[in-house]
């Protein structure tokens, strides 16, 4: 009778990271919570806080990440409590922009993986660190020698999402201080790498498309950024991604105000808006380009020179650093979602996929 309890708690478990691999989040999220009813696992646990964290439910991610960080190390399992340290980290800085708090749980990872030989984590460890010196400490430099490391790792490991999205951190990186064309072939590359479905792991998939359409906006190409938003929305469309498909209509939308076509910039914000409401989610990808959008109208209505040649253009009493930052003075990208950026997104991010939750892949 026992043997046939944990048979199905195993079977549980598995169709939950079945479901992860499919972006079916809501399915996963109830095999999870089915598991759970069972038994309470680590692994478990990661894979439902990898599910409500597609679905944006930060509260539930952060709790069943915590509560999976104390398991694994109670069951001396430092590889797993790093993962779930490194979640944590990136949650702190993204939903709660608690930079310190991030920190510690970032540092707390590094520590767990000290004098264990190369594993993935230590590429991921990586990747949160590169991406915290980019966003946070301003750093490209720091950021383009921790993601080459990384995308080393993945190569060495054979672990493909792990070298593209460290090649995409490294364009981004390399953009920020001015080095434009090397940059764009690193980030070319890795959202190739997305869309040809080289790689399975939706979280750093979806971080691989949002590296390069920033890259895009950082070096005003928006040429570039308006072949790779259509190609991007279709993946998003595909996996459920909801919060990178709001990215990606938004900065669409800045390449219609940069064209112009204010009229189809403001339909594809309002779409945004209402879908994005429509489910109680949060907005604030469209803030930075719907202030554009009206400074532009109001310039036009006025006889004025529109916003659409100044990206990331300021309101009135904003506090986004959009203009500053975008001159191409080497620093890097405000963080996204910050409250030094006035409706930057929130990071979907890239890291451990369910990493069919606590086995480290």
């Amino acid at each position: 009778m026992t043997e046939t309890i944990q048979q199905s708690a195993a079977d549980v478990l598995q169709a939950g990271q079945v479901a992860l691999m499919q972006g079916d989040w809501a399915t996963a999220r109830a095999a999870f919570e089915a598991a759970l009813h069972q038994a309470e696992t680590a692994e478990a646990l990661e894979g439902l806080g990898l599910a409500a964290w597609w679905l944006e439910d930060a509260t539930t991610a952060s709790a069943a990440r915590e509560r999976a960080y104390q398991l694994y190390l109670a069951h001396d399992d430092r590889r797993g409590a790093a993962r779930m340290a490194l979640w944590q980290a990136l949650d702190y800085l993204h939903y709660r922009h608690e930079v310190a708090v991030a920190n510690g749980w970032l540092q707390r990872a590094r520590q767990l993986l000290e004098g264990m030989a190369p594993t993935l984590e230590h590429g991921w460890l990586a990747i949160f660190a590169g991406h915290a010196a980019l966003w946070f400490d301003h750093d490209p430099t720091t950021t383009r020698h921790l993601a080459a490391a990384a995308a080393d790792l993945g190569r060495t490991l054979g672990v493909t999402d792990l070298e593209m999205l460290g090649v995409a951190l490294e364009g981004l990186a390399l953009v920020s201080t001015g080095q434009i064309a090397e940059g764009m072939r690193c980030l070319d590359a890795a959202t190739t790498a997305v869309v040809a479905g080289e790689m399975t792991d939706l979280a750093a998939a979806g971080w691989t498309c949002c590296y390069l359409i920033y890259g895009c906006e950082r070096a005003r190409d928006y040429e570039r950024a308006e072949q790779w938003c259509r190609m991007v929305q279709v993946w998003c469309q595909r996996w459920s991604a909801r919060q990178l498909f709001a990215f990606c209509r938004t900065h669409y939308a800045t390449v219609l105000i940069w064209q112009g076509a204010w009229s189809a910039a403001e339909a594809e914000l309002l779409a945004v808006t209402h879908d994005r409401a429509a489910d109680g989610s949060r907005v604030p990808e469209a803030a930075p380009a719907a202030g554009a959008l009206g400074g532009n109208h109001c310039a036009a209505r006025s006889g004025g020179i529109p916003f659409a040649g100044r990206p990331h253009a300021r309101r009135a009493g904003s506090r986004s650093r959009g203009c500053r930052d975008c001159r191409g003075s080497g620093r890097s990208l405000p963080a996204p979602d910050s409250p030094r950026e006035s409706g930057g997104a929130r990071r979907r991010a890239g890291t451990p996929r369910a990493y069919t939750a606590g086995s480290g892949r």
